[in-house]
């Protein structure tokens, strides 16, 4: 599961070919964003809203021994602060993602 920034500002969630795309550029300052893997969607969640989502067939086994990279994708790396990561075992429901927003 990838979450990140396209030169362009917009914002987008890939997970084995599946995106889930933000169409709009995100004001300047601090935004809270989610990536969420839940059943057969990919969702994405700026400041707590949906922001985009995709249908995503099937399972995915992530378990590929490639690590953890965090701030670095294929458009290059993040130019910006990371406040806070968190990782979970399950697919956070709107609600739980509208709560940690305001965190």
């Amino acid at each position: 599961l990838f979450c990140g920034t396209l030169p362009s500002g917009r914002v987008h969630a890939l997970e084995a070919g599946a995106c889930a795309t933000c169409d709009s550029q995100l004001a300047p300052g601090w935004h809270h964003l989610a990536a969420v893997r839940r059943k057969e969607r990919l969702e994405i969640y700026v400041d707590g809203r949906l922001a985009g989502e995709s249908g995503i067939a099937g399972d995915f086994d992530i378990d590929n021994g490639c690590p953890l990279t965090i701030g670095r994708g294929a458009q290059g790396s993040f130019n910006g602060r990371i406040r806070d990561v968190r990782l979970y075992a399950r697919g956070l429901s709107a609600a739980e993602v509208e709560r940690l927003s305001g965190e």
